[in-house]
């Protein structure tokens, strides 16, 4: 079973920043099965480094949009985000010198941190674009 199934619940009504979620989604999905397979480490690192680059491509976009529209609570947003990306990067670093493997619980932990973030801060980011004529 997939580790995050998209489903229109998780729709911020924002055509750009669904199309990056769904993406994201099946990076870790492709994560996900190059972990359970024999997939050698070179598949399921460029998988990640695709996640990661996808991720901090779906930050700016949001970001970018929020400060146009004059969302509130950008700084919240953007310190979640900061915050992100300072964990994944430390991970990566750890992943690269070994210290650590890539784990289920781990993309679990990715999995459920998108869930919450987009359901938590995305949805009224959404929301207020839509307002603002952003679809």
């Amino acid at each position: 079973m997939p580790l995050f199934l998209w489903d229109e619940a998780f729709s911020v009504n924002v055509r750009e920043l669904d199309d990056q979620h769904r993406r994201l989604i099946g990076l870790l999905n492709d994560l996900q099965k190059a972990l359970q397979g024999t997939a050698p480490k070179e598949r399921w690192w460029k998988a990640l480094e695709e996640f990661g680059q996808l991720t901090a491509r779906n930050f700016e976009t949001e970001e970018r949009l929020v400060l146009l529209h004059e969302a509130p609570d950008y700084i919240a947003h953007r310190v979640h985000h900061d915050r992100f990306l300072n964990q994944f990067g430390e991970y990566r670093e750890q992943l690269e010198s070994e210290r650590v493997r890539l784990s289920l619980p781990f993309l679990e932990d990715l999995a459920d941190w998108w869930r919450n973030h987009i359901v938590d801060f995305d949805a009224k980011c959404g929301a207020w674009l839509n307002q603002k004529g952003v679809v």
